[in-house]
């Protein structure tokens, strides 16, 4: 090893683990000199650096910053950096794993629905960060012929996420992200499905009803359009399949959620 990756390495590793700083043989790198100690050095630079990645989680969760408060949501975030170094270029992936980190405070904080407020928060930025992708238009479906529907498949556009709740978690979210944020009503409700998707550069979000939680799930596991339309016949009469089949799809391509046939 270089001396000068010996140096980064013993660098990174202090930003990481900031005790390695109150070690004196864990410093001997850094020169005594300046106005300020070795010890006192690195901290700036610590610091500095565990501030930033506080921002990060802030900028990713801000709903749940506000629904904790910035002292406590600070005293998450601290954990969290110490359990989840970061060990990427990039800060996008960072807060990946802090929704089921913040279980394990649910005690303390007697807010049961944060893990699905944190969840929902991380799929946002997970839809808008999303690769771009081409869109399925109904005019790439107008030279399909009748014989080749019932094999019909698509591929689903990147940014599409789906996730179901126990908790009225968009309407949590919206009232603690407005401008002028309102009293939390937090309700225990049967299990809802969510679409969430970026459509022309902006985050949407959106229920399902059943039928079309389970006709859009299979056709995001790649399944053909004559087992949706078998799908869509346990809930709905049969004469009604269909039209059903029809509006859905020209629904979901509308919006973009569809890339292209596979």
């Amino acid at each position: 090893m270089t001396p000068l990756a010996r140096t980064q390495q013993n660098f990174q590793s202090c930003m990481i683990y900031p005790e390695q700083i109150q070690d004196k043989s864990k410093i001997v790198w850094v020169k005594n000199t300046g106005r300020a100690l070795p010890k006192r050095q690195l901290a700036i630079y610590s610091t500095a650096y565990r501030l930033r990645l506080k921002e990060v989680l802030e900028n990713d969760y801000p709903a749940v910053s506000m629904a904790i408060g910035e002292d406590k949501f600070d005293e998450i975030s601290d954990a969290y950096i110490k359990a989840h170094p970061s060990h990427y270029f990039s800060l996008r992936e960072f807060g990946k794993n802090f929704a089921n980190f913040i279980k394990t405070f649910e005690s303390s904080l007697d807010n049961s629905w944060l893990y699905e407020l944190a969840l929902f928060e991380w799929l946002l930025g997970q839809a808008f960060d999303a690769d771009d992708a081409d869109i399925l238009s109904v005019y790439d479906l107008s030279n399909v012929s009748m014989n080749d529907w019932p094999a019909l498949q698509f591929i689903i556009h990147p940014s599409v996420q789906r996730i179901d709740f126990n908790w009225n978690i968009a309407e949590i979210w919206k009232s603690l992200t407005d401008k002028i944020p309102t009293n939390i009503t937090a309700l225990t409700t049967p299990e809802c499905s969510w679409l969430i998707w970026r459509e022309n550069l902006i985050t949407q979000f959106r229920s399902l009803e059943q039928d079309e939680q389970l006709a859009l799930d299979a056709l995001i596991s790649g399944t053909k359009f004559s087992e949706i339309c078998e799908i869509l016949g346990q809930y709905i009469n049969q004469e009604e399949v269909p039209l059903r089949a029809a509006a859905l799809l020209k629904g979901w391509i509308s919006q973009g959620l569809i890339s292209a046939k596979a």
